[in-house]
């Protein structure tokens, strides 16, 4: 059974054209040259090849186009006895796979979605049981040693477990103000975890919303759900609102079809919307002076 990169090699090179690589998958699968594991191998296949041109500059594929492959002009042949497994099957070092994940979804993501996709496309291999723990330690030690040796970071770290690629970040004066205004949101979130329950159903009332608070210091779970559900009167519409955030059995149970929907609101959008609407907050204008064009030499008429 041949490789990924190499049964890639060869439908390409059958093909002799440029194909996706969803086509590239199947025709791999219904040729026998390559049984995949996992339960996307269309995007086990799209990693692979991806991951062979960006490490290997004089990888045989090259990319044609959004998800398309061809075979680089010039490249032999593969020898049908050929077999061993191929250096771009190498499973990746963890912050490669995280790297690679989010230059991916083009966004930040929690390390434990960033661990469940490099596992996915089989862009990793670990015996751990805890494969998430040691995506994020793997990420804070690069970051901790970068900053020791004085160069520059690859990822950036916004907090609750979300993981960004540095070279998303806006520079100069831009980002200074986005800066600041990230340190703005952290300190209002902050004053929200600081008012007593009265407080915060009054400020929930400014946005026009009816609320009770919950004393609940870690994210809201199912039960809480069902608990809010079972309070609701007939045509009522339920929402929780909290500082924190929900868990997946929370969030599930508060879409589950056979029962009434409830709004879920966690502190992230909350903090959103408190700043939509200048409550606690306000804009400030600032006035930037850039240069304009040179003025236009005189002409005769």
């Amino acid at each position: 059974m041949s490789t990924v990169l190499e049964a890639a090699r060869r439908i390409l090179q059958k093909a002799n054209q440029p194909l996706h690589y969803k086509d590239i998958a199947k025709r791999m699968i219904d040729d026998g040259l390559w049984k995949p594991e996992g339960k996307t191998p269309a995007a086990t296949v799209n990693a692979r090849l991806a991951v062979a041109i960006k490490d290997d500059p004089k990888s045989p594929f090259v990319r044609t186009g959004p998800g398309e492959f061809t075979l680089r002009d010039g490249v032999a042949p593969m020898p049908e006895s050929a077999s061993a497994p191929g250096a771009g099957d190498e499973p990746m070092s963890f912050t490669e796979a995280a790297e690679f994940v989010l230059k991916k979804h083009g966004k930040p993501m929690h390390y434990s979605a960033i661990t469940d996709e490099a596992l996915k496309l089989k862009l990793i291999q670990t015996a751990g049981r805890t494969p998430e723990a040691t995506m994020y330690a793997q990420i804070i030690q690069e970051t901790q040693r970068r900053e020791k040796r004085g160069e520059p970071q690859r990822f950036d770290r916004k907090g609750g477990g979300i993981v960004g690629l540095v070279a998303w970040n806006p520079v100069g004066v831009e980002g200074q103000i986005a800066k600041h205004n990230e340190t703005i949101r952290k300190a209002l979130r902050q004053r929200l975890h600081g008012l007593d329950p009265a407080e915060f159903e009054a400020l929930v009332g400014r946005l026009a919303v009816q609320a009770k608070r919950w004393k609940q210091g870690n994210n809201i779970q199912a039960p809480t759900i069902q608990q809010v559900r079972g309070s609701l009167g007939a045509h009522e519409q339920g929402l929780i609102i909290t500082t924190s955030d929900f868990s997946p059995g929370a969030r599930t149970e508060a879409l589950r079809s056979d029962a009434t929907p409830v709004g879920l609101l966690n502190g992230e959008r909350l903090v959103s919307l408190l700043i939509e609407h200048q409550i606690l907050v306000r804009r400030e204008p600032h006035e930037m002076l850039q240069l304009g064009d040179p003025p236009k030499e005189a002409t005769d008429a």
